[in-house]
């Protein structure tokens, strides 16, 4: 689904797995003649009208504005001033989160077809579920503002006071899709080193861009990562390896910290010499005198 409204100026770009469903519905309100009775139905049909424009979601009404649509479909189909003019926004949310998240989505309605998360990302195409394809144009990012997942209401409501809207009610915000994921334990229980690897390489760029870590609730530590997603070998001995040049580089470093720290305090234990030469001087030369 697509959000264009007019009035505030502003093209809201629908990623996946991001509570994407239930920000368009907040934003679409915004987006029909404000006389209209406005439902935050889930399910919705394209209504196009003076005021802006409601893509459809979820319905069997395709239309222009469908669900999903990238950035470079909506630049090709808009006048090239509102594109330009109106301020752009998306929801991201981390992808290790986005895995999990679409790991239940696949598997709603009692499917089962993936039981073991861990192959499910081995055998994901990541062209299935990489976000960065959406809301980027030849790979650079188009939009003025992000709401982060993990900050949905605070974001929503630092947006509405940009775009400068006042009538609305964060609490109206839907909830849509919120029983599919049925554990709701954080995503870092789900992954081992070599599927944690998978999804770094698959979505380098939005981690990368939006600084996402993987935080591990067990072990309470932000871990980084290889891209060598080869086989487990591979990314064992590749992980082994960048440690290695990491502790030398970190040996190096502190190394020269230390000899700097030495020479500094050697410089300080000969200022303090001479100060007291100094003084023991001048009390020799008053001494002298009287």
């Amino acid at each position: 689904m697509v959000l264009i409204f007019h009035r505030y100026k502003f093209i809201y770009i629908k990623n996946k797995k991001v509570a994407g469903s239930s920000v368009e519905s907040f934003f679409g309100q915004f987006c029909i003649d404000p006389n209209e009775k406005y439902s935050f139905d889930d399910k919705i049909n394209e209504n196009i009208s003076n005021y802006g424009i409601v893509g459809s979601r979820c319905s069997k009404k395709k239309g222009i504005w469908y669900n999903h649509k990238t950035a470079k479909e909506i630049k090709n189909d808009i006048p090239n001033n509102i594109w330009n003019s109106y301020l752009k926004f998306c929801v991201v949310r981390n992808p290790w989160d986005v895995m999990v998240s679409r790991y239940y989505w696949d598997n709603r309605g009692g499917k089962n077809i993936h039981t073991n998360f861990n192959k499910y990302i081995k055998n994901f195409n990541k062209n299935q579920q990489n976000n960065w394809n959406i809301y980027t144009i030849n790979n650079k990012p188009v939009c003025d503002y992000y709401i982060r997942y993990d900050n949905l209401k605070e974001d929503i409501i630092k947006l509405c006071n940009i775009l400068g809207i006042k009538n609305y009610n964060i609490n109206h915000l839907p909830n849509h899709k919120n029983n599919i994921r049925i554990e709701k334990k954080h995503y870092s229980y789900y992954y081992n080193d070599f599927t944690k690897n998978i999804v770094y390489k698959n979505n380098k760029n939005e981690i990368d861009f939006h600084k996402f870590n993987f935080k591990n609730i067990k072990s309470n530590t932000i871990e980084g990562f290889s891209c060598n997603t080869n086989n487990n070998n591979s990314n064992s001995n590749s992980n082994s390896n960048s440690n290695s040049n990491s502790n030398k580089k970190n040996n190096k470093k502190n190394n020269i910290k230390n000899n700097i720290k030495k020479i500094g305090n050697f410089f300080l234990q000969v200022l303090v010499i001479i100060l007291i030469i100094l003084i023991i001087l001048f009390l020799i030369k008053i001494l002298i005198k009287h």
